[in-house]
């Protein structure tokens, strides 16, 4: 999974010359993460807190965004493992998102930007066998889900830029035959992002 991730993400960069006004990269902490596994029934299964992690993010906005006091394009982000406070096993998701950018740029050039983010896409999950162990049954298989987030940022200048987004990923375990739901999983949490805008 890393390696067709890795192989989509070269892909990305070789055409965002031809596509995109803007490509974006950034790196993200994750805090005060709850990971909750839900029954069918709507009962809980466990909430537990999340030990802090780490992810990176690519993005590209298109030509016929970056002119205007807003913009939209697609990013994708990919979690470092990271586990449950209270037991053994990791997990991750692997993100692919639209994203919405307002911006409330003052008269002057080079200055600080406040701007509104806003995210909604599809995530990948990914877990390790002492994960399973734990919240799978036999016969039980990983599946993905819906993402979204939403929060604001700051731009220093033209390039330089940080963000606080808060941002629910879903997955689910599956049953290999039936694909019948077994568990549903969200993952909450707060990231602080660290990012460098390069005009292409």
């Amino acid at each position: 999974m890393k390696k067709i991730y890795l192989i989509i993400l070269v892909i990305l960069m070789f055409f965002t010359n031809f596509v995109f006004a803007e490509f974006r990269i950034k790196g993200g902490l994750d805090l005060s993460g709850i990971h909750k596994a839900t029954y069918p029934s709507g009962l809980i299964r466990s909430s537990d807190k999340v030990k802090i992690g780490f992810c990176g993010a690519y993005e590209l906005i298109p030509y016929l965004s970056d002119k205007r006091n807003y913009s939209f394009g697609f990013g994708s982000e990919y979690q470092i493992s990271r586990g449950l406070e209270m037991f053994r096993g990791d997990f991750n998701f692997i993100t692919f998102y639209c994203f919405l950018n307002i911006s409330f740029p003052g008269k002057k050039q080079n200055e600080i930007i406040p701007f509104l983010v806003g995210k909604v896409g599809y995530n990948l999950f990914l877990c390790d066998d002492d994960y399973k162990d734990k919240f799978f049954v036999f016969g039980a298989m990983p599946s993905g889900g819906i993402y979204y987030g939403g929060g604001f940022g700051i731009m220093f200048g033209k390039s330089l830029f940080i963000e606080g987004i808060y941002s629910v990923n879903n997955g689910k375990t599956k049953h290999l035959i039936t694909d019948e739901t077994l568990l549903s999983v969200k993952y909450s949490k707060l990231t602080i992002y660290l990012g460098m805008n390069f005009k292409t």
